[in-house]
């Protein structure tokens, strides 16, 4: 399974209430650099994304709603 595919599913996850925020913040943490090493452009730009909004959610300048309806949309285009 690619690193794209694998984020995915653990954002995926995390959306329909499997995976807590938690949970997606630890696979992040433990994959960062094996996402920053590859070659996989969609998840590097998911990682990164994903990292940004839990980063707001932590200074408040988001909701955890925020950053769910973010990442669904994130996901939706990425479908497209």
């Amino acid at each position: 399974m690619s690193l794209s595919t694998q984020l995915e599913s653990i954002v995926r996850s995390y959306l329909n209430g499997t995976t807590s925020l938690e949970q997606l913040h630890a696979w992040l943490d433990t994959h960062v650099q094996e996402t920053a090493d590859s070659n996989e452009r969609a998840a590097i730009e998911l990682s990164d994304r994903t990292w940004i909004l839990l980063g707001e959610l932590g200074y408040g300048e988001r909701t955890e709603d925020d950053v769910r309806t973010e990442l669904n949309r994130l996901l939706t285009i990425k479908a497209r």
